[in-house]
């Protein structure tokens, strides 16, 4: 009795350490991710000027990068960050002037502004839209998506020409069928062009942006 006593304290204690050393592991993975995010890395140096400046306070009417403010479930960022693009580093404003004073005056190159009182929604016809929602293995992009209610029009102005195939057969389908009425991007990653040019490849530079927030949230 008193051996299975002691063993079965082993294994307690033994459960306890590789429990407390998994724990280490998460809390110095969180450390790291927290710290990528509040130095904006993966943004180039414009964006991270203007995203430092409404950390420190200095700039107001900041919404923040698009990077930050879409998100999705991890099995459609590649298609998401194939979507987006350079677009992942525009800064969602209320009023961009005092950030495009401040890019002058220390010199930090071009950001992309998307003001909310100016951007206006891109959509779909109704018939190319209809047969997105229709056709097995294919929907509108912004139907997996997340974002704050009210950034609406910036997500359809980002995304609402943008229609997600399961795979480059179905994308190729789609595209006959639509006419070649808008673009196409694949769970993949892979982009498919009205004018006929397609996409494809090593994983777009900003998908590492949106897992990273993933992540961050899921730890």
């Amino acid at each position: 009795k008193a051996k299975t006593t002691r063993d079965s304290l082993d294994k307690a204690t033994s459960s306890e350490r590789n429990i407390g050393s998994r724990l280490t592991g998460v809390r110095a993975r969180k450390r790291l991710l927290t710290d990528l995010e509040k130095s904006f890395e993966g943004y180039g140096r414009g964006p991270r000027t203007v995203l430092e400046g409404r950390a420190s306070g200095r700039l107001e009417g900041i919404e923040g990068a698009v990077g930050e403010l879409i998100d999705c479930d991890p099995t459609y960022i590649p298609a998401l960050s194939a979507a987006i693009g350079g677009a992942t580093e525009n800064i969602v404003v209320r009023d961009a002037e005092d950030a495009i004073q401040l890019l002058k005056a220390t010199k930090s190159g071009r950001v992309t502004f998307l003001p909310l009182s100016l951007i206006r929604p891109r959509q779909m016809n109704q018939r190319t839209l209809t047969l997105a929602r229709e056709m097995k293995g294919v929907r509108p992009l912004k139907d997996i998506v997340s974002y704050p209610a009210h950034l609406d029009a910036c997500a359809k102005y980002l995304l609402g020409r943008v229609v997600l195939a399961d795979t480059m057969d179905v994308a190729l389908e789609f595209m006959k069928a639509s006419g070649w009425a808008t673009r196409v991007v694949t769970l993949t990653g892979e982009s498919l062009d009205p004018g006929g040019a397609i996409t494809g490849g090593d994983a777009p530079r900003h998908e590492t942006i949106f897992r990273r927030k993933r992540e961050l949230s899921e730890v």
